[in-house]
Order: C-alpha cells, then sequence, then structure tokens
C-alpha cells in the first residue's frame, strides 16, 4: 500500500513542486525572451543580389576589377548551419556576407573563425557599429566582422594602418548591416 501522508505534509510537498514549477516557468520565459530579442529577423540569401555590393562606392576604388570566384573561409563554408555567401575581392580589400540558419549559428561560426584563424580577432566594444561586432588589425589585416540577424558581414581593408582605414570599414559595415536588415523579413 501507498503511504499515507498528513495534510502539513501534502502542503509542504505542493508548496515544493509549485516552487519548482514556478522556477522552471521563469527561467523558460528568461531563456526565451533572450531568444526572441536575439534572433528577430532573418536574411533569406537570394536577397543578396538586390543590393549590389560591388557599387558601394566609398569602399572599392574607381579602377577596382571585383573578383567573386573566392570561397568563403572553411570556419564558415563546412558549418553545417551555412547557407551560402558571397566574398568580392579587389587588390586589397574584400567584402563577404555569409548567411547561416540563425544567429546563434553564426556567431559559433565566428568563434570557430577568431580560434583556427592566423590573425588576433578582438570583441568591438563600443557603439560605432551597431549590434554584436569584432575587429582585427593583425598587420597586414584590418577587418571587421558584424552579427547582423543570421549573417555575418566581413569587411577588410589590407596594408593600411587600422587607424586611416577605421572610418571607412565601420562605414562599410555599416551599410551593408542597414541593406541585410532591410531585405530581412
Amino acid at each position: 500500500m501507498g503511504k499515507a501522508y498528513s495534510i502539513q505534509e501534502c502542503n509542504r510537498l505542493n508548496s515544493e513542486s509549485m516552487k519548482k514549477i514556478i522556477l522552471v516557468l521563469i527561467l523558460a520565459c528568461i531563456l526565451g525572451c533572450e531568444r526572441q530579442d536575439h534572433q528577430e529577423k532573418f536574411f533569406d540569401f537570394r536577397q543578396i543580389y538586390a543590393f549590389d555590393l560591388a557599387s558601394i562606392d566609398s569602399f572599392w576604388k574607381d579602377d577596382t576589377n571585383i573578383d567573386t570566384s573566392y570561397r568563403m573561409p572553411a570556419a564558415f563554408e563546412y558549418d553545417s548551419g551555412f547557407i551560402d555567401g558571397i566574398r568580392l575581392f579587389a587588390h586589397d580589400r574584400e567584402i563577404w556576407v555569409s548567411v547561416f540558419q540563425s544567429q546563434d549559428i553564426a556567431i559559433d561560426a565566428m568563434q570557430k573563425l577568431d580560434e583556427t584563424s592566423t590573425i588576433v580577432i578582438e570583441e568591438g566594444d563600443s557603439d560605432v557599429i551597431d549590434g554584436i561586432w569584432w575587429f582585427s588589425d593583425s598587420k597586414p589585416y584590418n577587418v571587421v566582422f558584424v552579427s547582423k540577424w543570421n549573417t555575418i558581414i566581413n569587411v577588410e581593408i589590407r596594408y593600411s594602418k587600422f587607424e586611416t582605414v577605421a572610418d571607412t570599414l565601420y562605414n562599410t559595415a555599416n551599410e551593408i548591416s542597414r541593406k541585410v536588415d532591410h531585405f530581412s523579413d
């Protein structure tokens, strides 16, 4: 036969159970709200050609012949959450837009790139770029990476001092980020 509980024991057990249920609900709400704030929109890679990355006048030099045959970095391309990407290169300048299944996956891929890269990548800590971003001023690379929704945007200028190209990197990254935001659902 089952154990008999007194009314006081039942009340104590019910009180403990209610506390656990409330704690689980609070945690679920916190985690759910955090995830919702973290990923509000989704960028569909098919929209990438709607904004012509080759026409960013403030970034590309006048005599630039842009090569689009470059592949994405292995840390991105071989990630199971990677959807597609575009990489434009000319002389000492590059733009990548890499699209992933979610922002969390994009950020994880960026962390993998940081772990496997030969350059030092640091987290951006100012508001010159909206959102989560990183940079590298490791010679010869000057790079800004931005996580916008489910994308990673990379803007790079080589063989210059970071201080002399920082505004161009930030402005170009912000321009592409605004375009990604505009074409995201």
